[in-house]
């Protein structure tokens, strides 16, 4: 198995870099499947909302032809692993031949944590060699693109530079929260982070696959959509820009 590993929340340029680097090593390595290791819980942003949802996460991911996409429950037991046993723990899921992460990556405990330029070391300390590949930082105006980065954008509205550091619209998951008929879903509803109180463009998209133009209103506790879903069950709600 080649893996990589990480939150993968809110997947943008830097995660396709490593992404993509994954993929190509599997068509090197016709013996070798693909796996993408994230987790439920984010332990950067505690108590916040995350970016994407676990079911977007899959959907962006599986665009890169990955075989097994991997969840682990970050749960106290796991939060309390030092680097090493967590390495011991990825050599029990599956037999790892290669390892692909970006150069700020790094597990365990901020007291026993493992970097990105460790991995050949504690692979080796276990009797396992791997090939392990560190991926740079994928730039934007000397800025690195990341998670951080894009939920700054979010905060400020910044759907351009949003796409053009994602590849793709903001979307909010809408899978079982809003209803045919309805236009006003509760704040509290939705797991993702929304953007300022606004008014802004958007596409709604249905389970059957229609686009629809709308527009949403984004108030202090709920998030409002003109024209209302008529027929079919919705989606994903993707946002273009901000009205003046």
């Amino acid at each position: 198995m080649a893996i990589t590993i990480g939150v993968f929340d809110g997947v943008h340029k830097g995660h396709e870099d490593i992404l993509s680097f994954l993929n190509s090593y599997k068509v090197e390595h016709k013996d070798v499947k693909t796996m993408v290791i994230t987790f439920n819980l984010n332990p950067k942003i505690k108590g916040q909302k995350f970016i994407d949802t676990l079911r977007l996460r899959k959907k962006y991911i599986s665009s890169f032809n990955t075989d097994f996409f991997t969840v682990i429950d970050f749960c106290e037991e796991i939060s309390k692993i030092s680097g090493n046993e967590f390495i011991r723990l990825l050599c029990t899921m599956c037999r790892v031949k290669a390892v692909i992460v970006g150069e700020d990556f790094k597990c365990g405990t901020p007291t026993s944590q493992v970097t990105a330029k460790e991995l050949d070391k504690e692979f080796a300390s276990i009797g396992h060699t791997v090939d392990v590949f560190i991926r740079a930082n994928v730039m934007n105006d000397q800025v690195r693109i990341s998670s951080t980065l894009i939920r700054e954008l979010i905060q400020k509205g910044d759907f351009d530079l949003i796409k053009k550091l994602s590849g793709r619209f903001y979307t909010i998951d809408l899978d079982n929260i809003l209803e045919k008929g309805e236009k006003a879903i509760a704040a509290s509803k939705i797991t993702q982070l929304l953007p300022p109180i606004g008014v802004y463009k958007a596409i709604l998209t249905t389970k059957s696959g229609n686009n629809i133009d709308c527009k949403i209103q984004i108030k202090e506790d709920s998030l409002l959509i003109e024209p209302p879903l008529i027929d079919g069950e919705a989606d994903y709600l993707s946002i273009i820009t901000k009205e003046l």
